[in-house]
């Protein structure tokens, strides 16, 4: 019975090993593996114990801690087996809402949102483009037209100082057509005065004369006289006053033609020193847009001839280290070079706007 009990159990034991081997590739069971290896080698050395009542309680033992592993191993695989199940759930539901239409939709109109961000976006960066070119050609203008603008300066400056000096003797000559105006309307103001004393004068005479010849009817043929003289004298002042009428008002007419077209070249010159004046403006902002550019291109400068001279203060200790090893470097520029050597780049600069302007 002992024999047999010892050859059940020992089939039990390979039957557990091999069991173990199938399972020494499944997470979490290769440490239960070796624990039934490491009671294997126990129950091995209790075998080779001589007395049967200790062979027996070892063998007890034995199947008592075995079936608890077997237990523990089965506990632990449903608990594994149930978290799987649980992921398989889980996994399965969402696989049913990516099939689901709304998600389709939700993921097509996303989809459309993000083609639509995109097109937007290359649109925008084809403007962000065009817009650089734009600015490097109008700053490549700027640079052109720098070398050139002292000329043209001067030019814009000549022309407005012609155009103050033709709005000026415009002036002068609008001054000359008012006192010329005024002196020919009190002329014919003295004029009409005059006529109108010669008329009452002519007028008392002939009521004088009518008088003389009431008072003397024989004098037939002096009255015929007086009449004819009277009616030479009427015609005469009729002529004269339309005569000295027409030359007045075309006197007037002229003068207030050249008074109009004096008013229409003052206007004409006053848009012109408008626009001179805009012009002159515009072209101060860009003078100090100029003078700015020429201040960021200096400070640009200093900095370029800074590091040139670290690199060159380098280069030539890295070519000086192998040569004389022993040899002090070449000490750094002091601040009183650097400070000369800013002056004169900001000399350089000023002198530049200085001639720019």
């Amino acid at each position: 019975e002992g024999k047999q009990a010892v050859s059940s159990k020992a089939k039990e034991v390979a039957a557990t090993t091999t069991v173990c081997q199938h399972c020494s590739n499944v997470p979490g069971i290769t440490s239960m593996g070796t624990e039934d290896a490491h009671k294997e080698q126990q129950h091995d050395a209790l075998m080779n114990n001589p007395s049967p009542s200790k062979r027996q309680a070892a063998i007890d033992d034995h199947h008592r801690k075995t079936l608890a592993a077997k237990e523990l191993e089965l506990r632990n695989l449903h608990k594994r087996i149930n978290v799987y199940r649980k992921a398989n759930a889980a996994l399965q539901k969402e696989l049913e809402g990516f099939h689901n239409n709304d998600c389709m939709a939700q993921v097509e109109n996303k989809a459309r949102e993000k083609q639509l961000l995109i097109e937007q976006l290359s649109h925008e960066n084809k403007y962000l483009a065009n817009l650089q070119r734009t600015q490097a050609k109008r700053i490549e203008e700027l640079e052109a037209l720098k070398e050139h603008f002292p000329s043209k300066h001067h030019s814009v400056m000549e022309e407005l100082r012609i155009c103050k000096e033709t709005y000026r003797m415009c002036k002068e000559r609008e001054k000359l057509a008012d006192d010329r105006s005024n002196k020919l309307h009190q002329q014919v103001v003295d004029l009409t005065a005059k006529n109108k004393a010669l008329a009452d004068k002519i007028r008392s005479h002939h009521g004088s004369q009518v008088n003389a010849d009431a008072g003397q009817p024989g004098h037939d043929d002096d009255d015929d006289d007086v009449a004819q003289l009277q009616v030479r004298v009427a015609l005469l002042e009729k002529v004269s006053k339309r005569t000295d009428k027409d030359k007045y008002d075309r006197v007037i007419q002229t003068c207030q033609e050249q008074l109009d077209e004096c008013k229409r070249e003052m206007e004409a010159f006053q848009a012109q020193l408008l626009d001179k004046e805009k012009q002159l403006r515009l072209q101060v902002v860009e003078l100090k847009k100029l003078k700015r550019e020429l201040r960021e291109l200096a400070v640009d400068t200093r900095a370029t001839h800074h590091v040139v001279h670290k690199l060159a203060y380098r280069q030539q200790q890295q070519q000086q280290q192998p040569a004389s090893p022993k040899k002090m470097p070449t000490p750094p520029p002091s601040m009183a070079d650097k400070k000369r050597a800013s002056t004169h780049v900001r000399i350089q600069t000023q002198k530049t706007a200085d001639h720019a302007s």
